[in-house]
């Protein structure tokens, strides 16, 4: 059984778990990301010509689950960009997951509200992206109804817009992931009060691949930290590395069990309270299966290289979404 597990088989992790991506419910643990002077100078001479103009101030952005540098530059002329940068000496596979969220900012209609990208340095096993800086803030939690509402809307607009093409299945994406209860079975993990379903639930987490289809722009990784707010009180939405084809109702039942941690409400009250595509009630439960199997069977996996934070995540979500799954099962009959 998984370690954070109590005797009883229950989702129970202490409180200091509650995170989300550096920032938390209680005292938050915060990522440590490389500094801007750790990126080599080849790099940022390059990201300053991508940016086209010198760099007269840095100011570095904290928290998230990456140890790349993130921040804003503000250059000489009075402008100012976003920038990320890392290696695989920080994380093997941050690069692919840099280039990632850059082809898929890259790919994302200007119907979506989200950070424009203006170019990208690939040298000497270091991957950076710069994009239009954003003026604003992250979202205050516990979420507010109106910028709530605002966010709701900043994410239901990808649901509602036709994936370009060449973008891959969000299917694809969640094959690998939608494999928790399969592997709890196989390595005799699954916790005793889920015991007695665990054969349906590999079956449901199986039929949730089945319901992701679509041709809706997804994005697959919302939560309060991918989210900007203007000054303005318009809501952006960044860092689309899983951007995808899929059914359009996706992005909301991802983010619920986070939500609910950041103080926005149950899963129930944010689907009735959602502007866009709703799922069938089977699509439902097949894919709150695939989801709180995927937080029980991967927070209790160590900790990868240098992202201290994320199975601490992965184990906050897996409280909303074993209570979800647990309610709906029940109303299923």
């Amino acid at each position: 059984r998984p370690r954070w597990l109590t005797a009883g088989g229950a989702a129970s992790p202490p409180s200091e778990n509650l995170v989300v991506r550096g920032r938390s419910i209680g005292d938050p643990p915060r990522m440590a990301r490389i500094p801007w002077e750790s990126v080599p100078a080849p790099v940022r001479a390059a990201i300053e010509e991508v940016a086209g103009a010198r760099i007269a101030a840095v100011r570095p952005t904290e928290g998230g689950f990456s140890p790349c540098f993130a921040g804003r530059l503000d250059l000489v002329d009075g402008r100012s960009v976003f920038a990320k940068a890392v290696s695989g000496a920080q994380n093997p596979q941050s690069p692919t997951y840099l280039r990632m969220e850059l082809a898929g900012a890259g790919s994302v209609p200007a119907s979506v509200p989200t950070a424009s990208l203006l170019g990208t340095v690939d040298r000497g096993g270091w991957v950076a992206g710069v994009f239009a800086h954003v003026d604003g803030r992250l979202p205050s939690l516990p979420w507010q109804a109106d910028e709530l509402t605002r966010a709701f809307e900043a994410v239901a607009a990808g649901g509602l817009t036709r994936a370009p093409e060449h973008l891959p299945a969000a299917v694809e994406q969640l094959r690998l992931l939608f494999d928790g209860w399969r592997s709890l079975v196989a390595d005799d993990e699954v916790p005793k009060d889920w015991a007695s379903r665990a054969q349906l639930l590999v079956g449901l987490e199986a039929d949730a691949l089945a319901c992701a289809g679509g041709d809706r722009l997804v994005h697959l990784d919302v939560r309060a930290d991918n989210l900007i707010v203007t000054p303005a009180g318009d809501v952006v939405l960044v860092d689309w590395a899983y951007t995808s084809r899929g059914a359009g109702w996706l992005d909301i039942v991802l983010w619920a069990p986070a939500l609910e941690l950041e103080g926005g409400g149950t899963p129930e009250a944010s689907l009735a309270a959602w502007p866009g595509e709703r799922p069938a009630p089977e699509h439902l439960l097949a894919t709150v299966a695939g989801l709180a199997g995927y937080f029980l069977h991967r927070g209790g996996l160590p900790d990868p290289p240098g992202i201290p934070t994320l199975r601490s995540f992965q184990r906050a979500q897996a409280v909303p979404a074993l209570a979800w799954l647990d309610r709906l099962l029940a109303r299923s009959g």
